[in-house]
Formats: C-alpha cells, structure tokens, sequence
C-alpha cells in the first residue's frame, strides 16, 4: 500500500501544484525522487508531528492540499489535537496519512499499535475515513483526498494486495466485492481482505460466503450500502480495531435483523509484544477465527 500511495503522490505532485507532502522524519528512500522533483513541496518537518499537523493547517488556510505521513500512532495520536484544532475544525484539505494501521508495527510495542485510530477519528463529522485495502484502493483514496474540500485520514499499511472488485456498490460508496456469495458474506478491512479471501480459497466453508471490502468508514450508515449487507442471514466483520466504534459496531447496530459476528480487538489492547501475526492469532483473526464465525 505505501509504494501505490507514494507513487499516487509524485503524479498528484506533478499535475497540482497546490500539493504539498509534508513527513514527521519517515519515508527516507522512498520519498527520495519527490524530494528531488519537488523539492519546494515536500518537507521532512523531523521528530515534530504535532508541528507537522499545525504547518499543516496553516498551509491549508492559503489554498494547499496537504498530506501529513508518519507511522499511525504518531500520525493522527500524537497530532490529533492539532488536527482537530486545526484542519479539522476549520474544515481545510489536510489528510493524515498512517503508515501501518493495525498491528503493523506490533513487533515494537504497543506504543506503535493503531488500534483505535478510525474509531476515533470517527467522532469527526467532517472528516474522510480511507482504509483501503488493495493497492488500486489507495490510489483512488489518496485522489479523493487531493480532491476533498475538508480533512482526510488514510489508513495504510504494508502489503500491496491486488484483489479485483467483482462489482463496487454504488459508485465512490466504498463497498466493494471480491467474491460473490448468497447467504452469508465476511466484510474485511485493510488488509484483512488477504485472510478473507485465504479462508474461503479452498472452498473449505460451507455456503460458500461473499467477500466484501470496505474502504469507506464514513459511509457505514450509507442506506445503499445497508441495503446490500442486508440481503444477507450471517455476516462476519474482521478489523485490527478496537471494539468500540469499529466497523463491526456499527454494523451489528445498522443490521438488527441480521447476524453480524465480529472479529476484533476485544479487549483494550494487548500487553504482549509481537509481529502482526502473532498479534492476530492471539486475538482470532485469522483463516481459522473465520471459518469457524461463519454458519
């Protein structure tokens, strides 16, 4: 997902002139041809996120369209009162982009954990939500935060997956499907949609379910979206999210006549450390946490 985003950037860089990336000390060699290219539009503020956030603001004020990249947690946690105060509240093209959601970076401690992050930022009215989960995703979200006349997050993390759509519902709407079903369907975020479509490749599940990604958070309670979901008995939602305020949350509250299972974060957090798989397992979101939700 990181390489289409920057790749994403050096063409919105080359055509817009209004772009500027900005970077919290991240990205050195792969930001190395835009620094070149445009050097007058891309700034490694250093270890100064919250800086980062407020020149952000400020920059947004005359006009520009600014990208803020760092690792999640130093990203939107460590700036977000910047970014409410600023970007947020004064309603100017900011995005914030996170450079591995999740358990990405679980290997180093839960203080690089971006567990509650869309969850939060959710509480935002204005704001766009982006957690793509396929490489032409990210391209299509970062094009749509260039566009957006407000604030933006998005939500990377590292693979680079390249899942088709079977069809998207409706378009811009965030819901697309990757494997057709009829009585039950499992909703992947990010790159959870790999694990989805692993669990239903052998043919191992019975009623053969959907696959669906969302890569819209803000378009959850969307009627076109609910109206899809709802043609289905059992749905299982998988996210590396807290609970609260996740997409299976807002589901089961959107779906009342349908069984909505979720595969989450069930607790606050983890006080172990390891990798993104090791992470997953511990908490079931995995092939097997699937196969065993579904009917």
């Amino acid at each position: 997902m990181r390489d289409s985003f920057v790749e994403t950037m050096h063409e919105l860089l080359a055509q817009d002139k209004d772009v500027i990336l900005l970077t919290g000390d991240l990205g050195f060699g792969i930001f190395d041809q835009i620094a070149v290219d445009f050097p007058d539009r891309f700034i490694n503020v250093g270890v100064a996120e919250q800086n980062m956030l407020g020149l952000a603001a400020g920059l947004s004020l005359m006009g520009k369209k600014v990208f803020c990249y760092s690792i999640a947690n130093f990203s939107f946690m460590r700036g977000l009162e910047q970014f409410r105060n600023g970007a947020i509240y004064h309603n100017t093209n900011v995005t914030v982009v996170c450079s591995g959601g999740g358990f990405t970076y679980g290997q180093l401690g839960f203080t690089h954990f971006a567990i509650e992050d869309y969850g939060i930022l959710s509480t935002f009215s204005t704001i766009e939500i982006h957690h793509p989960s396929t490489s032409t995703q990210v391209v299509d979200a970062t094009r749509a935060c260039a566009a957006h006349n407000g604030p933006s997050y998005i939500r990377l993390e590292k693979a680079e997956l390249n899942f088709p759509d079977s069809f998207a519902i409706a378009e811009n709407l965030g819901l697309h499907c990757h494997a057709v079903g009829e009585r039950q369907a499992i909703v992947a975020i990010g790159s959870l949609l790999d694990v989805a479509m692993s669990a239903i490749a052998d043919g191992a599940a019975d009623n053969q379910p959907a696959v669906y990604s969302l890569t819209r958070h803000d378009h959850i309670s969307d009627p076109r979206l609910l109206e899809e979901l709802r043609s289905y008995d059992h749905i299982v939602v998988v996210e590396e999210h807290v609970v609260p305020n996740s997409v299976g949350q807002k589901l089961k509250a959107a779906l009342q006549h349908v069984n909505v299972v979720q595969l989450a974060i069930s607790d606050s957090g983890p006080n172990i450390v390891g990798d993104q798989n090791y992470l997953r397992n511990e908490y079931g979101i995995t092939v097997s946490g699937i196969r065993n939700a579904l009917t």
